[in-house]
């Protein structure tokens, strides 16, 4: 049996490489990469954009031309940590010229995104052509503008003063958020909102106003600590800046950190006044154990049990 088996794979090794590269061992004919490219049309190409959808979340659009279809989209990090799975895949049903792939995105983070397209000359196409992009998203693309926000300002913010360099802010604005920003900073200055959708499904707004004095004077107006903390750090990095003064005040952080402290304080008191009925119960034991003693050797057996039992009511 074992010398059949090997008989029949040198026969298959046989025809295979008979019947060319191009063949696979029954000798039928693999679709090459070209003959796959000659069923789609002619100029049939992929573009892509970004938005944001209803959800609230950034979105990835693609489409191709002609009469060409989309039939997977997969989206995958190549530094990982961006979503909650190594790779997004989305295959409309039934396939269609455009594609929407939604990025829930779990933290503010510059990324680039590898992005392989399957795409066929009609919806029932067994034979497709793979196509790979690459998609640059900006460190803040989670945020939209919001043309509402500068109505009602975050109770928190940080303020500080950069150098008279109002071109390169207005620079790192378009490349660090969606779209572009810097159209509301003029030469004298200016604020503008954004809102993204967080992933517990609460709003985070953000407000960058700038106004010229003696330099750039800026504020970053949000109710993180954290997202103003990583919104600084990024400008300043961007404009080479080393070191600065600033000012900070973050009224909900300081109230979370007031109730923490009178916590602590709470349970400081509470193992305080634990420790001493714990010296103090120690210490009556102690005086009992001594009078029960002393009655017995005295011969004083009432005693000696009153003096157990008061122990024993103690201990309970």
């Amino acid at each position: 049996a074992d010398l059949q088996l090997e008989l029949r794979g040198l026969e298959q090794n046989l025809s295979s490489a008979q019947a060319g590269p191009d063949s696979d061992a029954l000798g039928r004919r693999r679709p090459s990469a070209s003959t796959a490219a000659a069923l789609l049309p002619s100029g049939a190409e992929i573009t892509y954009g970004l938005k944001h959808g209803l959800s609230g979340h950034c979105e990835l659009l693609l489409r191709v031309s002609g009469s060409a279809v989309i039939a997977n989209a997969i989206v995958r990090d190549t530094e990982g940590g961006l979503f909650d799975t190594e790779a997004l895949v989305v295959s409309p049903s039934p396939p269609t010229s455009e594609c929407v792939v939604p990025l829930i995105m779990r933290k503010h983070s510059r990324a680039s995104l590898l992005l392989q397209v399957h795409v066929g000359a009609r919806a029932s196409s067994t034979q497709l052509l793979v196509k790979e992009l690459q998609v640059d998203l900006p460190r803040f693309a989670r945020f939209a503008v919001d043309e509402e926000g500068l109505e009602r300002l975050p109770s928190g913010g940080v303020t500080f003063v950069l150098p008279e360099q109002i071109g390169r802010l207005r620079l790192w604005m378009n490349e660090s958020f969606f779209g572009d920003p810097s159209d509301a900073i003029g030469d004298a200055g200016g604020s503008v909102a954004f809102a993204c959708k967080a992933l517990d499904g609460e709003r985070q707004r953000v407000v960058i106003g700038v106004k010229r004095s003696n330099g750039l004077a800026v504020r970053v107006s949000a109710d993180d600590m954290e997202l103003c903390g990583d919104i600084v750090q990024d400008m300043c990095r961007f404009m080479k800046v080393g070191e600065m003064e600033s000012q900070a005040l973050f009224p909900r952080d300081m109230e979370r950190l007031r109730v923490l402290l009178e916590g602590v304080e709470q349970y400081n008191a509470l193992r305080k006044r634990l420790t001493a009925d714990m010296a103090d119960a120690s210490d009556a034991v102690k005086a009992l154990v001594i009078k029960a003693e002393d009655r017995r050797r005295m011969g004083d057996m009432r005693g000696m049990k009153g003096a157990y039992a008061e122990l024993y009511s103690l201990n309970e």
